[in-house]
């Protein structure tokens, strides 16, 4: 194994997903694709990359929405990026990010299908 490509989210609602990591972390769609069962929307980072996965039907019941336990974002101001969540108005499970490993700060809250999101700022 070379890298991680992705990290597949089976979503809800494409538009308001989309929407939140375009937003909240200015990912930019790079590709959407139609399949029998399936609507992908891929967006794309520096270097972490998200494929979304609609099913039609309410078929995402029975696949598991937000199957994933957490996604990590590295950040290099928390405390600003914290306060940037706020501003525009995403829900957050605490209000400060709690120390880590080797000085390492971290802070939790979910997205719009509940996945667990994770900014970390090494120290």
């Amino acid at each position: 194994m070379t890298k991680i490509l992705h990290t597949g989210i089976v979503v809800k609602n494409m538009e308001e997903s989309v929407e939140f990591y375009t937003k909240v972390f200015g990912l930019k769609k790079t590709g959407e694709h139609e399949l029998p069962g399936v609507r992908l929307v891929f967006l794309a980072g520096e270097n972490q990359s998200l494929e979304l996965l609609q099913f039609p039907g309410g078929q995402e019941e029975r696949r598991g929405v937000g199957v994933i336990d957490h996604i990590a974002f590295a950040v290099d101001d928390i405390e600003k990026e914290i306060s940037r969540l706020k501003e525009l108005g995403i829900p957050l499970n605490t209000e400060e990010p709690r120390e880590a490993m080797e000085g390492m700060k971290i802070f939790y809250f979910s997205g719009p299908n509940g996945e667990q999101i994770e900014l970390v700022k090494n120290s």
